[in-house]
């Protein structure tokens, strides 16, 4: 009888410890999502410069490569500056006013015409 007992009770136990390890899962990847969420809403969409770029130097598709950011990396006093990859199309034609080193980001202040 007392071998019966334990048995029940171990599977009891089995089938408790599967269940609370089932909810320590869902839970972590409930938390993980709500993180990336969090952070994706924190990312912003920014232009670099995709190669070395010469002062005088008319902007091509292929001088121009997409970033994210997260937007806590950005200086605040540099944020309006940046050229966003929405605006990709508008600084297409206009000409740098300096030297803008392959992967810097693009920023206003360093093209001449800018919209």
């Amino acid at each position: 009888m007392a071998e019966q007992e334990y048995e029940i009770r171990n599977k009891h136990m089995l089938i408790v410890a599967g269940a609370l390890g089932l909810v320590a899962v869902l839970l972590v990847l409930w938390n993980e999502s709500r993180i990336r969420r969090e952070n994706d809403e924190d990312l912003i969409d920014i232009l670099v410069a995709a190669r070395d770029l010469k002062a005088d130097q008319r902007l091509t598709d292929e001088d121009l490569g997409p970033e994210r950011l997260p937007k806590r990396l950005v200086p605040q006093d540099i944020l309006d500056d940046i050229a966003r990859a929405s605006d990709r199309d508008s600084l297409l034609n206009l000409e740098t006013n300096q030297e803008v080193g392959k992967g810097k980001i693009m920023g206003y202040t360093y093209l001449r015409g800018s919209p």
